[in-house]
């Protein structure tokens, strides 16, 4: 009896694991066939491991992506990192707005540890539930202050552009408008002046930002990272956490600190809070950042934070997208 229980059992696991790989070879050969008639960006590829050893594991390598795709002229062309994985490189807008309508690709994932499931990387109804909690935040009259941090912060930029130019010294453009780039970023979105600029990467906050993009980046292109157990276990993944957890903790801190003030700009549950907190900034001269509109939305019982169980962690997932 017991042996033709164990197999019935095992017919049935047999039948299933067919199933499954017939239904996977099935999607692979599919993916092969469409991406196969999208032209490469550079013909040298291996006929296994695709485009790999061109490419190495860093975050210089979507630079050298991007230039491949634009200097082909075609509107779609494909990279392939190892025999499974296509990056298909987007260079007209009208394949972009389809892709754009479709749910994030896979290599999204990579980036939950880090920035969470918020308005980057979510799909569907909370992603629609994010974007309707920020609609405010686009307004034209919520955007027009942002001009003055876009001019403080260019102008820090070409001050320190123009010393090095004085000096005859190289200038290494991309890092300096990578920075640039995060100073907009924290001051429009939580009024934070980091002076990153100025200070570089010595800032354990900025240094762990960049080290996170190039981590994530480094998951994408090395094949073994791509397991969520075999990055855990290894050296990087354990840097990786340590970095999440510095990047984490400076969050809530900041949302911590901003929600005991506006606590003491506006009586919170009221109609009138949200009046007298832009009359507030306005008076003191700042503007409403992103933490300021989905602070005020927790305060007004909105959307979002309406649901008692939302955390700290969900709030910071949508001000970190």
């Amino acid at each position: 009896m017991a042996g033709i229980f164990l197999n019935i059992f095992g017919t049935v696991v047999l039948a299933a694991a067919l199933w499954l790989a017939t239904r996977w070879l099935y999607g692979y050969c599919r993916m092969v066939y469409y991406i196969g008639r999208i032209p490469r960006p550079t013909p040298n590829g291996h006929w296994f491991w695709g485009h790999i050893f061109e490419l190495p594991p860093c975050e210089a390598t979507l630079i050298k992506m991007s230039a491949h795709h634009r200097s082909t002229g075609h509107a779609l062309t494909a990279t392939w990192v190892g025999p499974f994985i296509s990056i298909v490189g987007i260079t007209h807008p009208e394949p972009l707005k389809q892709l754009l309508k479709e749910p994030k690709a896979w290599n999204y994932h990579l980036l939950l540890p880090w920035l969470g499931d918020g308005l980057l990387v979510s799909n569907g109804p909370k992603w629609a539930r994010n974007r309707r909690l920020l609609t405010p935040a686009f307004h034209y009259e919520i955007l027009k202050p942002y001009i003055d941090v876009y001019n403080s912060c260019s102008e820090v930029l070409l001050n320190k552009w123009s010393v090095l130019a004085k000096n005859n010294e190289s200038i290494m453009a991309f890092e300096n408008v990578s920075l640039l780039t995060l100073d907009v970023v924290l001051q429009c979105a939580f009024s934070f002046k980091s002076d990153c600029q100025n200070t570089g990467t010595r800032s354990p906050y900025i240094q762990s930002v960049y080290d996170l993009s190039e981590w994530v980046v480094q998951r994408m292109m090395f094949i073994p990272y791509q397991s969520n157990l075999v990055f855990h276990l290894s050296p990087d993944g354990k840097k990786f956490r340590k970095a999440c957890k510095l990047v984490h903790d400076h969050s809530e801190k900041v949302i911590n600190e901003r929600k005991k003030a506006l606590a003491a700009l506006a009586s919170w549950g009221s109609k009138e809070s949200e009046g007298t907190l832009v009359a507030s900034k306005k008076t003191q001269g700042k503007y409403l950042d992103f933490l300021d509109i989905l602070l005020t939305a927790v305060g007004l019982g909105k959307d979002l934070h309406s649901n008692p169980h939302n955390t700290l962690e969900q709030r910071r997932e949508n001000i970190c997208c």
